[in-house]
């Protein structure tokens, strides 16, 4: 990316869009909605792991993130 994505503000007649993942150490989501032909973030979220969580298997680590969300 070239430039820094800005927040825009959300459009209630609009679906939402949650994106999530997670890695080794931490999880995160981005809330967003297609604007035009591209999608705009409304909010970030993002979460370093405990030591019990880092123990957690990737599919456990992805539902953190969707619970976390």
């Amino acid at each position: 990316m070239c430039e820094d994505p800005i927040l825009i503000a959300p459009n209630w007649d609009m679906p939402f869009e949650l994106m999530c993942n997670a890695s080794d150490f931490a999880i995160g989501a981005v809330l967003r909605q297609r604007q035009d032909k591209h999608f705009g973030p409304i909010h970030y979220a993002i979460k370093t792991m405990t030591e019990a969580e880092s123990k957690y298997t990737t599919t456990e680590k992805e539902m953190l993130a969707v619970v976390y969300a």
